[in-house]
Order: C-alpha cells, then sequence, then structure tokens
C-alpha cells in the first residue's frame, strides 16, 4: 500500500491517518499531526509513523493470539 494514502492534508497541515484494523467501523480513524507543511518531509514521517504502528500492531496481535489459547 503507497505510503500516500495515510498522508492527509488539511488546511496547510500534514496529518498521519489511519484506521485500526477490526475496530475501523466502531472508531474514528488514528489522526497525528505531522507538525510540518513541507510535502517531502510529510511523506518521510509517514513512513516512519507506519513502520511503528505495523510493529505496535503486530505486538498487540500476539498478545491476542496468546491470550485466546
Amino acid at each position: 500500500m503507497p505510503l500516500s494514502s495515510y498522508l492527509y492534508h488539511q488546511r496547510g497541515q500534514y496529518y498521519f491517518r489511519r484506521r485500526i484494523p477490526e475496530l475501523s467501523t466502531s472508531r474514528s480513524p488514528i489522526l497525528v499531526s505531522l507538525g510540518t507543511k513541507d510535502p517531502n518531509l510529510a511523506l518521510t514521517c509517514v513512513g516512519t509513523l507506519t513502520m511503528e504502528f505495523e510493529n505496535v500492531l503486530d505486538a498487540f496481535a500476539f498478545v491476542l493470539i496468546v491470550t485466546e489459547n
């Protein structure tokens, strides 16, 4: 999935916006200000946040699998 799909631009600011799998229908997406108006810097930040977000979700999935057994 392209990184730019998590990049959200509003009123001149860039944000990281992502839904949480399995909860996306009942919860609002996570929205984090990137604190920049520079599109190149925003893409770099989105790449870093995407990797971190994936790590957190993977760790959370592991905890769910262990507790279900």
